[in-house]
């Protein structure tokens, strides 16, 4: 046995060692089951610790029949936080039964190990590179060079705090793309392709790049590293699966439910009649805004301190009680690259097909629990009757109404809006905060409440309107999106102020409005203009950031592409221009790919003049065809500012 092995043998049975020989290892006893492991039987009663219901006295547990969509991977279905078995496999889905430990303490053991590359020299199965995590040694270099310059030195470092820092750094120096392609992928032996049958699909969500070039952003880590941008959970996961392991650290991804599909009320009501009060509650929050959405998790796990341990994003001892990630997850399947997931083969197909799938759910998600239920252990020590209830808001009371498009709108309330200029986006605000809790503490009161008002003018008709897409909460502050679809929105006349009636649909529970509370249309699409605001500005010339114009100074990159804007405006009316008007361009030429950038707020002022600051990587700006003249388009989505672009505003890379 080579000593790299040998060292592997020993850590895994350091960690993972059964001293009393009852079935259960004793990081396990000690973190999960509440055992003791030194003895085979703790209670005495002639069973042992490790008997499938015996391991549940001791711990508050949650047991879930779950029908599930593949992949499934049997191996790794036990872990820190669950216990599960197949209990029958279908050509259309798996059955599982699942134990979960919620309060498993897994995580208040994060250890780090100074020899871990000793460690993974033995685990090339989850360091070498892979289809998509297909790191090579240019990238290492580049990647340990970035850190360096960062003040990180991966070979000074133990493993947990080269993941604990790397992490979050990676995910960083990335822009976020909001396509979702990877579910379309497949490994045919030789290549990743697109599945077959998923093609057309796929052709249909076109965003005027070639698959490969969408690949390179979302499926292949190499490819998101050098163009700086990354995808979905899933693209993310693939891309810290192929950063990690060049820099040594064994990594692998992990695929991950909900522990009932939302959209179902039967399973929700499941939820409901859980016993644990903090369990039940969480789950409820987490999962009410999910209602009619497609919901899984892709993370990955790192070998860390001798263990396996969840990494979501940056978060190194990712739980599984979360009001964060579905209120309580369960795992189904591990792989080492996403090329072993051949999830388009059965995810794929069966989102393809939708409510028409063979499996019959009948909803979004490829999942279903068929029974749920929770249990205190005998020795567990909870009293589920001295439990206090969460915290939780019953009612609504709306005490402000405002325009979505209005100036004053907290910039983190967000959204895309396809029809800004047909339809009606009002937000309101109610009274009730519950401190130092996030947007789930509403969950329950808007599920019971009324969606349908109505504003009300005397001689008029009254104009429509309904709750949709759900809400935020910032800080203290928080909005609900209400809609006039475009049908009603001409019948509300301008200069008129009408006023807010509650919800007709369920008058006793939920939304309250405070009498009084009026909204008036101002323009054509609801609010005036922010005052010393222009509604457009002209973009005259294009300059690349290396251009003379621009000294070293200034800090630009070759590829940052400067927008110059006719008559200089004070610096601080554009840059408010700029915070309030849609910031995306698209760059076009024919015959090319088109490339979307996004403007910065603010830009850059010199003796030349005002910018608008275009930030490319340096990907981007190779993606550009070397000679061919690119005219710039704004998206212009906000009804209320505009850019205007001169004919003679081009660019050649």
């Amino acid at each position: 046995m080579s000593a790299a092995l040998l060292a592997v043998v020993l850590a895994t049975f350091a960690a993972d060692r059964d001293q009393d020989r009852d079935g259960l290892f004793d990081f396990h006893e000690v973190h999960k089951y509440g055992t003791d492991p030194a003895q085979a039987d703790s209670d005495g009663d002639g069973r042992p610790d490790g008997d499938w219901l015996e391991r549940r006295e001791y711990a508050y547990t949650v047991h879930a029949v779950v029908q599930v969509v593949g992949p499934v991977t049997e191996d790794v279905l036990c872990d820190d936080y669950q216990d599960a078995r197949i209990l029958c496999r279908t050509p259309e889905y798996t059955e599982l039964e699942v134990v979960l430990y919620p309060f498993s303490t897994a995580a208040e053991a994060l250890a780090a190990d100074p020899r871990w590359r000793e460690t993974a020299r033995g685990m090339a199965e989850w360091t070498r590179p892979g289809p998509t995590s297909n790191w090579d040694e240019a990238m290492r270099a580049a990647l340990v060079a970035e850190l360096r310059a960062e003040g990180t030195d991966p070979d000074a470092l133990d493993d947990r705090e080269l993941v604990e820092r790397t992490a979050p750094w990676c995910l960083d120096r990335t822009e976020f793309t909001d396509s979702f392609t990877t579910f379309f992928s497949q490994w045919d032996g030789t290549r990743m392709r697109v599945h077959p049958e998923l093609e057309e699909w796929l052709l249909a969500q076109n965003r005027g790049r070639s698959v490969e070039e969408e690949w390179q952003r979302e499926l292949y880590a190499r490819g998101m590293f050098e163009n700086r941008v990354r995808g979905s959970c899933t693209s993310s996961a693939i891309y810290l699966n192929g950063c990690l392991r060049a820099l040594g650290i064994p990594a692998r991804i992990v695929y991950t439910i909900p522990i009932v599909d939302a959209s179902d009320e039967r399973e929700m009501q499941m939820v409901r009649r859980l016993r644990h009060p903090a369990v039940r509650g969480t789950i409820l929050r987490a999962l009410e805004p999910l209602r009619e959405s497609w919901s899984s998790h892709t993370f990955n796990e790192v070998f860390v301190g001798g263990r396996w341990r969840r990494l979501n994003y940056q978060h190194l001892g990712q739980g599984i009680l979360d009001a964060n990630l579905f209120g309580l997850i369960m795992h189904v399947a591990t792989f080492s690259d996403w090329a072993d997931a051949d999830v388009a083969s059965s995810i794929g197909l069966r989102q393809r097909a939708g409510k028409d799938a063979p499996d019959g759910f009948g909803g979004p998600n490829p999942y279903s629990t068929v029974s749920l239920s929770d249990q205190f252990g005998v020795h567990c020590g909870i009293d589920p009757e001295a439990l206090p209830e969460l915290p939780e808001v019953t009612t609504l009371t709306v005490e402000r109404v405002g325009w979505y498009l209005a100036a004053d709108r907290d910039p983190s309330v967000s959204m895309t809006l396809d029809d800004a200029r047909e339809a009606g986006h009002v937000l309101v605000q109610v009274e009730e905060f519950l401190p130092g809790e996030d947007s789930r503490q509403y969950a329950e009161a808007y599920h019971r409440s009324g969606k349908r008002f109505r504003l009300t003018a005397e001689g008029l008709p009254d104009v429509p309107l309904h709750a949709a897409r759900g809400y935020w909460v910032s800080g203290s502050t928080n909005a609900f999106y209400l809609r006039i679809e475009p049908q009603d929105f001409p019948g509300m006349k301008t200069g008129v102020a009408y006023t807010l009636q509650g919800p007709e649909d369920a008058p006793d529970a939920g939304f309250f409005v405070q009498p009084g509370l009026t909204l008036v249309r101002e323009t054509e699409y609801g609010p005036a203009r922010a005052p010393d605001v222009p509604g457009s500005l002209t973009l005259d010339r294009a300059v690349w950031g290396d251009s003379a114009e621009f000294p070293g100074g200034f800090g630009l990159s070759r590829a940052s592409l400067l927008l110059h804007v006719e008559g200089d405006p004070e610096f601080p009316v554009f840059k408010r221009f700029t915070e309030l008007a849609d910031r995306r361009f698209l760059l076009e030429a024919e015959g090319q790919p088109p490339l979307e950038v996004t403007a910065g707020t603010g830009g850059v002022t010199t003796a030349g003049g005002t910018f608008a600051l275009l930030w490319l990587s340096d990907a981007q700006r190779a993606s550009l065809a070397e000679g061919i003249e690119y005219r710039i388009r704004p998206r212009n989505e906000h009804p209320l500012y505009a850019w205007e672009v001169g004919e003679e505003t081009t660019v050649v890379p």
